[in-house]
């Protein structure tokens, strides 16, 4: 509350009276408060304790503004020539401020962000999120390796239970399965786009480097949900304030259906449409496409037991191990964290792996051409490159320098002559090399095949 204290204690009583101007200010005392616009007040002692107690005030007209703090008020003397001052004791005289105060409602505290952490200390911090049944189970392929914002999206209830994620980790859009229509896929996540976007922004939190979308080519929801889930990551990013500079920080990996599934195929043609439209476009970096028809001679022993983990563990494998050893300590040749990013940000990218035994110039060539995860790719239309060398400190030391040197060269060759990056690191293992290539053009003759298996003459027609 705002008051003038300003009443001199007369004997124990005292009064307050206002009277007009008609008098010298001498002897008096002028009472202000700062930062308030109000009449001069003035008083004046009695001439006697004994006469009447009564303290003689006027109103000055003229208004008086200061600057200072309010709330203290304060007093200017006025020369004079009278005796001793006498003591003043405070009394409060309401303005009536609280009539005309609104009552306010004070923001609560914000609880502090909940950071998602790793169980590893991987360099890039991914999220992942998988839609439709192929992206859930890729998804926890990778959350068995350690990573944790992991998310999965389904129109099926009972497709989702099947995947291993927690309970506060899987959405449903309820819709009872796309039945492979994208049609279906695309509208179910574009009719819960606020609903999506909030449960990537639980399972994510407000701390990551970089988006992957999980998703199948041939089937309905991921086929078709992809594409939509793509511009709500990038509203992701924009809500959470992510500086993204130049580049996107959306990557995608896209399973397509092997050959004997032809009735998919379609599916996988204008899904695999869309991936050139966004590529072209610099809204997707890295795309890694996993041809199933690929994965099947890579892995040719795979049981229906284990045949999608144990391939979706291998290929999110391949990945990770890039992400753990870029800028790991090592006494030879490192893989820093730059050369790492240089690939994830080249466009369409596969990698591969494969043991070096006997001649390492050879184990290098195949291991471009026969384990990426796509077929039909032209390796030289590469930009940038990487490859690896993992085993044990032992086989790292006996290996020829000079053969290590043919070997990158050769490899060199194959990738046209692109940036080859290299790093030797020891671990318990037996000695293999792994390779990251980018910047490459969609398979295009891979890319006729799907569209003949689709009906088409080929992919331009």
């Amino acid at each position: 509350m705002l008051c003038i204290k300003a009443v001199e204690q007369l004997g124990g009583k005292g009064v307050l009276t206002m009277r007009n101007n008609n008098f010298s200010s001498k002897g008096l005392k002028r009472i202000v408060v700062p930062g308030r616009v109000i009449p001069k007040v003035w008083y004046k002692r009695p001439k006697s304790l004994t006469s009447k107690k009564e303290i003689k005030m006027t109103e000055q007209p003229k208004e008086v503004k200061h600057d200072a703090v309010p709330h203290e008020p304060v007093t200017e003397d006025i020369k004079h020539d009278a005796g001793p001052k006498e003591p003043i004791v405070e009394q409060e005289i309401d303005l009536g401020l609280d009539d005309f105060l609104p009552d306010l409602d004070m923001p609560a505290e914000t609880a502090a962000p909940v950071i998602i952490a790793d169980k590893h200390d991987a360099h890039v911090k991914f999220s992942f999120v998988g839609i439709g049944q192929g992206g859930c189970r890729l998804a926890e392929a990778f959350y068995k390796l350690g990573y944790r914002r992991v998310c999965a999206i389904n129109t099926a209830q009972s497709d989702l239970d099947s995947i291993d994620l927690p309970v506060d980790n899987k959405l449903c859009l309820s819709t009872g399965g796309a039945a492979k229509n994208r049609l279906i896929g695309k509208d179910a996540v574009e009719k819960r786009s606020e609903n999506i976007l909030t449960f990537m922004k639980k399972c994510f939190g407000p701390e990551f480097d970089r988006i992957i979308v999980l998703a199948t080519a041939g089937g309905g929801t991921g086929s078709g949900g992809f594409t939509p889930l793509i511009k709500l990551c990038e509203d992701l990013l924009a809500d959470l304030r992510i500086d993204t500079g130049s580049e996107s920080r959306i990557g995608l990996f896209l399973a397509i259906p092997p050959n004997s599934e032809r009735d998919r195929m379609k599916n996988a043609m204008n899904a695999l449409r869309d991936v050139e439209k966004l590529l072209a476009a610099g809204k997707l970096t890295p795309v890694v496409l996993i041809d199933n028809e690929r994965i099947r001679e890579i892995y040719p022993n795979a049981t229906m037991g284990d045949a999608w983990g144990r391939s979706n563990l291998n290929i999110a494998g391949l990945f990770h191990t890039f992400n753990i050893l870029a800028g790991a300590p090592t006494k030879y040749d490192v893989f820093d964290q730059e050369d790492y990013k240089s690939v994830l940000k080249s466009g369409l990218v596969t990698c591969g792996a494969m043991p070096v035994v006997g001649d390492l110039a050879t184990a290098f060539r195949e291991n471009a051409g026969k384990t990426v995860l796509m077929s039909g790719v032209e390796l030289s239309t590469a930009k940038v490159a990487a490859c690896l060398l993992i085993g044990s400190a032992d086989s790292i030391d006996a290996l020829d320098w000079a053969v290590v040197q043919d070997a990158y060269a050769s490899l060199n060759r194959v990738v046209g002559g692109c940036t080859l990056h290299r790093g030797f690191y020891a671990a318990k293992r037996s000695l293999a090399a792994h390779t990251l290539i980018g910047g490459l053009k969609m398979p295009a003759k891979r890319l006729d095949e799907i569209a003949r298996l689709a009906g088409r003459k080929d992919w331009d027609a």
